[in-house]
């Protein structure tokens, strides 16, 4: 356990130089809302199209901490990671990941993710966090859930659960353990 806590932590900070976590601003709306835009069918908005003044109000909705997600050395935004709804009695809250289609693929920005991870564990005390994630999403991160250093654990799959694209796909139920990350 102390090794495999060991390895997270060291993926983290291998991939950390190349992105950076930081605070998000007021100046951040119309970027992060833009980026929502592009994305209609993440799980936060459900193809929902919340109005520029609306936003604000429900990005910060029930949330602990979130950060956008920069790439050094350029300090572009690359997305956006929160942690929300928690549950303090029984020790979980919920982690969201929303990323510029322009770093989709690429390894280093869950390195920030993983940051952001390593933060709310270390802040809160929380047993897990989830992450929920439709079949089509999941399909592109599951190699986190195979092999010896597992980031996270599938803990539940409810098929055929959400309405994407003209079809019912699964929802995939992600569970990222404290004692993996500290």
């Amino acid at each position: 356990s102390q090794r495999r806590s060991f390895v997270h932590r060291l993926v983290v900070l291998i991939y950390a130089r190349k992105s950076r976590l930081r605070p998000v601003a007021q100046s951040d709306y119309a970027y992060l809302y833009a980026l929502a835009l592009r994305n209609p069918d993440t799980w936060v908005h459900r193809g929902a199209t919340p109005s520029p003044e609306e936003y604000p109000r429900r990005l910060w909705n029930d949330v602990l901490a979130q950060f956008v997600i920069e790439e050094m050395p350029s300090g572009q935004p690359a997305g956006l990671v929160s942690v929300l709804a928690p549950n303090f009695r029984d020790g979980y809250a919920y982690l969201n990941v929303l990323l510029d289609e322009r770093v989709h693929g690429r390894v280093w920005p869950f390195s920030a993710v993983g940051e952001c991870i390593l933060y709310a564990f270390r802040h809160w005390n929380l047993r897990k966090l989830y992450a929920e994630m439709m079949r089509p999403a999941f399909n592109r991160v599951a190699s986190g859930a195979e092999g010896k250093v597992r980031l996270f654990e599938v803990e539940a799959c409810l098929p055929e659960h959400a309405y994407l694209n003209g079809e019912y796909v699964d929802l995939v139920v992600l569970a990222f353990y404290r004692d993996r990350f500290t």
